[in-house]
């Protein structure tokens, strides 16, 4: 689909998970989000200093 050579031994394999894949996605797809719908704004993670903890 994305022109990547895939030996022939893999060819089933990934023709299994793309199949299961656009089994997971279609319910995801079918939801119809109305164009008055605003976005998230945009997550930006604060840089922070890990904790660590001794027992």
């Amino acid at each position: 689909m994305v022109g990547l050579a895939i030996p022939e031994e893999n060819i089933e394999g990934v023709r299994a998970h793309l199949e299961r894949m656009r089994e997971m996605a279609r319910p995801l797809m079918a939801v119809v989000i109305p164009d008055d719908v605003e976005s998230a704004p945009v997550f930006e993670p604060e840089v922070f200093e890990a904790k660590v903890f001794e027992p």
